[in-house]
């Protein structure tokens, strides 16, 4: 892994115009002292339930009962050790579309999620392991993972992720801070129905 990047004490926000009727709106957090295990076990398990996917906050919250969005997600990447949250707003949501991110992410802080979003997450990974064992390309990633990365086999990551639990996420999302706001707004007025 990169050297950890410094959290700022006041976060950064950058805009530009883009000549799109579209808004992209990326914000990229620190996601400082996280130990090996919380890198490759916990922080995947927190990222499907707050912005993996269809079955996370971010997309539940933000697009569908929101409206604010035509998508959103999060990404871990591990080795700079940074989440990154993208959507895709139309520019007037910008200031909404930001608040309730950093409702979510808080209420991660928080724990205010339910036992079945971490069963939906960790389904998504039992799925993710089954699908790897059935592709001969997948094993031989999983092999040179494991000999030149120090990588764990894949029973040794079914069982680490089957045992996350509750506390851990929670103690990652705190060690997760906005960091970066940066907005690439469109000039076009053209609405597109969400």
């Amino acid at each position: 892994r990169l050297e950890e990047k410094k959290t700022r004490s006041r976060r950064l926000f950058a805009k530009e115009t883009i000549d799109n009727s579209q808004s992209k709106l990326s914000i990229i957090c620190t996601a400082n002292g996280l130990n090996e295990y919380e890198m490759n076990y916990v922080l995947p398990i927190f990222n499907v339930i707050f912005g993996g996917g269809t079955d996370s906050k971010l997309f539940k919250e933000v697009r569908e009962k929101h409206s604010l969005c035509y998508s959103i997600s999060s990404t871990p990447k591990k080795y700079d050790n940074l989440l990154m949250i993208q959507t895709g707003i139309d520019k007037e949501n910008y200031s909404k579309t930001l608040e309730l991110i950093e409702k979510l992410l808080l209420d991660m802080k928080k724990g205010k999620f339910e036992n079945t979003d971490m069963d939906i997450a960790k389904e998504y990974y039992e799925t993710a392991f089954d699908e790897v064992e059935e592709s001969p390309d997948r094993l031989i990633d999983v092999y040179l993972a494991m000999e030149f990365l120090d990588s764990d086999d894949l029973d040794v990551k079914r069982e680490k992720i089957k045992n996350v639990t509750k506390n851990e996420i929670v103690k990652v999302a705190k060690k997760i801070k906005m960091d970066t706001v940066f907005m690439l707004e469109g000039e076009k007025d053209e609405k597109v129905g969400i």
